[in-house]
């Protein structure tokens, strides 16, 4: 790793990316075809607010692809840090740019994606599943729990307020089922994918929103990745991640 930066190498017949040739993108689109695991982080901290298109997870490509790829990478997210003074959920906090290519390094993180805050299947199945799990995941060797939606940085803050996550990783009164102090749980953060930049490198969106998927990345490895075949949360959901950790 260089300046918080990963270096990546993506190997032939598994992921392959082709450039653009046009001005003003990056990349022409990203494509992953016989996903192997582990894998080395790729996509997961790759600074693409220039993307101009992406195809669905796994598709299948021409045979035009480079036999290695190297890339320093480096993935901002929206965040609110959580601080006294905006502990109390009317209160907005100013929003940074979160360096998760700086912050993830050397860590286990469970990230899981959802199609927004305060929604549905969202709300009441989704994150309250990873709330409960947080003894289970740091059992686990968890240090991480990223949710992540196109919300923006005050309404993603908000939810984690609204759900009893007051700090990263400080569980409030609302969970009496969770008796282990915040420092032996995972840290939870709440992240803005605004602009998709992160979502659209899988191409796991759905239609202007993040889609519903969830990654574990141990020590700048990819190791488990799924997005939901449906609209109900398995493959995404606490007990798969935990079932493969």
């Amino acid at each position: 790793m260089r300046n918080g930066s990963f270096l990546t190498t993506i190997d032939e017949s598994y992921l392959y990316m082709e450039a653009c040739s046009g001005v003003g993108a990056s990349w022409e689109g990203i494509y992953i075809s016989k996903v192997k695991y582990p894998i080395d982080i790729f996509l997961f901290l790759f600074t693409s607010s220039t993307s101009t298109s992406t195809t669905s997870s796994y598709s299948q490509h021409s045979n035009k692809h480079p036999n290695k790829l190297k890339r320093h990478i480096n993935q901002n997210f929206g965040w609110i840090p959580p601080t006294p003074e905006n502990e109390d959920i009317k209160a907005c906090g100013i929003p940074i740019t979160y360096n998760a290519s700086k912050e993830w390094a050397n860590k286990k993180v469970v990230i899981f994606s959802l199609p927004g805050a305060f929604t549905p299947t969202c709300s009441a199945s989704h994150l309250p599943g990873y709330i409960a799990k947080l003894p289970a995941l740091r059992e686990k060797g968890v240090d991480v729990v990223a949710t992540i939606a196109y919300n923006d940085p005050f309404v993603m803050s908000a939810w984690g307020k609204a759900n009893g996550i007051h700090n990263e990783d400080i569980v409030s009164s609302l969970h009496p089922s969770i008796s282990q102090k915040p420092a032996n749980l995972p840290t939870q953060l709440f992240l803005s994918d605004s602009d998709l930049s992160f979502s659209k490198l899988f191409g796991w969106t759905a239609g202007e929103r993040t889609g519903r998927y969830a990654l574990i990345i141990d020590n700048g490895k990819i190791v488990y990745a799924e997005i939901e075949p449906g609209r109900e949360v398995t493959v995404s959901g606490a007990d798969a991640v935990l079932s493969k950790l």
